[in-house]
C-alpha cells in the first residue's frame, strides 16, 4: 500500500511539473501571438515618423503631448518625436573641446528655428570662447561673426548673450573650451535647442499587450 502510494505520488509529481510547463509555452505562444499587431502598429507609424522626418512633409507630434491614433483590430498606437535639448541644457567639454548647435526648425530644416535668444553659461573650468555666425558660414571660428565673447570663470565673466535674433533666421553656434575640463549649460527662446537627432518613439498597445520601439534619426 505503502508502495503505491509513493509511486502515483512521483507519478503525480512528474505529470504536474509537465502541466506547468505545458502552461506556460502556451502563455507564451499567445503572448508572441497577441504581440504581432502590437509590433506591426507600432513599426507602421514609426516608417511614417520617418518619412515625414527626412522629407519634411509634416509636424511630429513632440513627446511632451504624444500623437495617439486606433487602428483596425483593436490597436491603439502613440507616437512622439524628441526634437529639442532640454532647456535648460548641460553639457562638459573636456580641455580643448569644441561643441556645435545649430538653430532650425527641425521639422523643416531649411527655415529657422524662431529662436529670439540664446544664452551661454560656464558654471566651472577654466575659460572658453563663444562664436556665432550664420547657418551658412563654412568656418564659424573665422566668421565673420554675428556675435563672440570669450568666458573666464577666474574673472567672474561665464556669461555669453546672444543679440536679438530673427525668427526666421538659422544660426550656428560654436563653444571652444580652453585648458581644462568646463561645465556649461544653454538657455535659449522660446524652446530648446535642436537636438542634432530625433528619437522617434512608438508605443503599440493591444489585448493587454505593448510594445514599444525607439528609433533615432540624425537631423
Amino acid at each position: 500500500m505503502l508502495l503505491a502510494l509513493l509511486i502515483m505520488a512521483a507519478i503525480s509529481t512528474i505529470v504536474f511539473a509537465a502541466a506547468s510547463v505545458a502552461v506556460n509555452e502556451i502563455r507564451t505562444s499567445a503572448d508572441v501571438t497577441k504581440s504581432e499587431p502590437s509590433i506591426t502598429g507600432a513599426q507602421a507609424v514609426a516608417e511614417d515618423y520617418l518619412y515625414a522626418g527626412v522629407r519634411g512633409t509634416g509636424t511630429l507630434a513632440s513627446c511632451s503631448n504624444p500623437a495617439t491614433s486606433s487602428y483596425a483590430g483593436g490597436v491603439t498606437v502613440s507616437a512622439c518625436a524628441s526634437l529639442y535639448q532640454d532647456n535648460p541644457y548641460s553639457f562638459n567639454l573636456t580641455a580643448k573641446d569644441t561643441k556645435y548647435f545649430y538653430l532650425y526648425d527641425p521639422n523643416n530644416p531649411g527655415n529657422g528655428g524662431g529662436y529670439t535668444s540664446v544664452r551661454i553659461t560656464m558654471t566651472d573650468g577654466d575659460s572658453a570662447l563663444v562664436y556665432m555666425c550664420d547657418y551658412t558660414v563654412a568656418d564659424c571660428v573665422a566668421g565673420p561673426h554675428i556675435s563672440s565673447a570669450s568666458l573666464n570663470v577666474s574673472v567672474g565673466a561665464t556669461t555669453w548673450n546672444s543679440p536679438a535674433l530673427d525668427p526666421n533666421t538659422r544660426y550656428q553656434i560654436l563653444v571652444v573650451n580652453g585648458n581644462a575640463n568646463g561645465n556649461f549649460y544653454t538657455q535659449s527662446s522660446p524652446q530648446g535647442l535642436p537636438a542634432g537627432i530625433t528619437s522617434i518613439e512608438t508605443t503599440g498597445s493591444s489585448q493587454g499587450v505593448t510594445r514599444k520601439l525607439r528609433t533615432e534619426l540624425p537631423q
